[in-house]
């Protein structure tokens, strides 16, 4: 059996021993009543069997009289209504009843008996049972298990000063010698306790460790500095194909300018009006998203500009009405006609659009989306809700997730409706404009929480 089992069983039996004493200890409390009663009953059945006992003597007021001496009671017998024995000195005729207090008798009786022929009227009454003699029992019984107690916490004490206050002096001794630096392994070799030793052995690699990593210091701001080019040519690389993306619009709305020009039919100048409008957006949109590109994600804050914020949960809505429609969900506001603040727009932009793409992804059919935008001293609150089920529930509480061991988000992965940014991502850009985004699970209903600063 090993060490770390004796340990146990050696807890295990003390803690089922102690459990069963105080067991012990409890049940004669509780029963101390119980048991006083039923010694009181016995006395009262050995009194009333010695009197009857004496009336099938030859000598009945010996007998009694020497009852008298050994219990504490009174009697008196008549025979044949001849009155034979009284312990209480009483003239002919005297009323019995009320002649002894009630608080001191345990019993009084009065019977008739016939013995050999003879009709016995007998009155008695025995007193309280002297209480010494049930304490005795008890006390002697809680002795033992003082005593048993005592006992079994002097081998406790010592156990617990050989199995671990020894090993504790050991381990502060091992601590002192690794703050000054005085441990080796010929110390590790010679070491009998199992915890020192470990402990020992884990101070020594820890040494070994800090300076296979003072060795490999240089190596790795290498690499630091070769992810940090890497990260830097995958921006400037993304901010070119959005740049692309600008030609083909433009090249749109040109041709729709070009065609409104000599176009007569009503119906596809609105068209062509229609479509110039959206090459604009999204032509603002894109210069956006490249003003974003060009900047330090850490001065967000500095390029501030008016927003309506109701207008901006509108229009992003928008964005997102073919795939509400495609699963015939329903989309409501509550707030106030118009909520302005200042703010980074094309950070508030991001976020609101990957808010509502996460909620449209991750809503069930059939469902609705809830915003609600409220002012709160100088910062404005919008709450987001959509329902959603238990899978996708998973999988916006591990899109939450963050690898701290690679620092990599687990992002969304594989979605086909994924913004590409993921939760994690929309709470950093929350907080680099200074603000929050929390999310809030109740049931079946997800409820997102942004809160962002006005910095007029």
């Amino acid at each position: 059996m090993s060490k770390l089992s004796k340990r146990i069983s050696i807890y295990v039996v003390s803690m089922v021993c102690y459990i069963i004493i105080i067991g012990m200890i409890l049940y004669s409390v509780v029963n101390f009543r119980n048991e006083y009663r039923m010694e009181e009953k016995r006395y009262i059945n050995t009194v009333e069997s010695s009197i009857i006992d004496a009336l099938y003597t030859d000598n009945i007021v010996q007998e009694l009289q020497s009852l008298g001496q050994k219990y504490a009671m009174e009697v008196m017998v008549h025979e044949d209504d001849q009155l034979i024995y009284s312990s209480i000195p009483l003239q002919e005729g005297t009323s019995l009843k009320g002649i002894v207090n009630d608080n001191a008798k345990v019993q009084e009786s009065f019977k008739k008996l016939e013995v050999q022929n003879k009709e016995y009227t007998i009155w008695y009454v025995i007193y309280q049972i002297p209480f010494i003699k049930t304490m005795e029992s008890f006390l002697a019984k809680v002795n033992l298990i003082v005593v048993f107690i005592y006992l079994l916490l002097i081998v406790l004490v010592m156990l617990f000063e050989f199995r671990l206050l020894l090993p504790l002096r050991r381990v502060a001794r091992s601590i002192e010698m690794a703050e000054n630096n005085e441990l080796d392994d010929l110390q590790v070799d010679n070491e009998k306790d199992s915890l020192n030793h470990r402990l020992t052995n884990f101070f020594l690699k820890q040494r070994r460790t800090l300076k296979n990593v003072r060795t490999h210091n240089t190596t790795l701001e290498i690499d630091l500095a070769l992810e940090r080019e890497h990260l830097e040519n995958t921006i400037h690389l993304s901010r070119g194909l959005i740049h692309d993306l600008k030609s083909p619009v433009y090249n749109v709305k040109m041709d729709c300018e070009i065609q409104l020009e000599t176009e007569t039919d009503t119906n596809q100048r609105r068209l062509l009006e229609r479509n110039i409008e959206l090459c604009t957006q999204l032509l603002t949109e894109i210069n956006g998203l490249l003003k974003v590109l060009r900047e330090d994600v850490y001065t967000l804050d500095k390029s501030i500009e008016e927003i309506d914020g109701v207008g901006l949960v509108y229009a992003t809505q928008k964005h997102h009405v073919s795939e509400m429609r495609r699963k015939q969900m329903s989309f409501s506001f509550e707030g106030a006609e118009t909520e302005i603040f200042y703010q980074n727009k094309v950070g508030v932009q991001l976020l609101f659009h990957n808010i509502f793409s996460n909620m449209v992804l991750y809503s069930v059919p059939n469902s609705y989306i809830e915003v609600i935008m409220e002012r709160i001293d100088n910062r404005i609150m919008i709450k987001c809700s959509n329902k959603t089920d238990e899978k996708n529930m998973q999988k916006i509480q591990d899109g939450m997730k963050y690898d701290s061991y690679n620092e990599v988000y687990v992002s969304d992965l594989g979605n086909a409706y994924s913004s590409g940014n993921g939760l994690y991502l929309i709470r950093q850009l929350a907080k680099f404009l200074d603000g929050e985004c929390t999310y809030v699970f109740d049931g079946d209903i997800v409820t997102t929480i942004l809160t962002l600063p006005d910095k007029e």
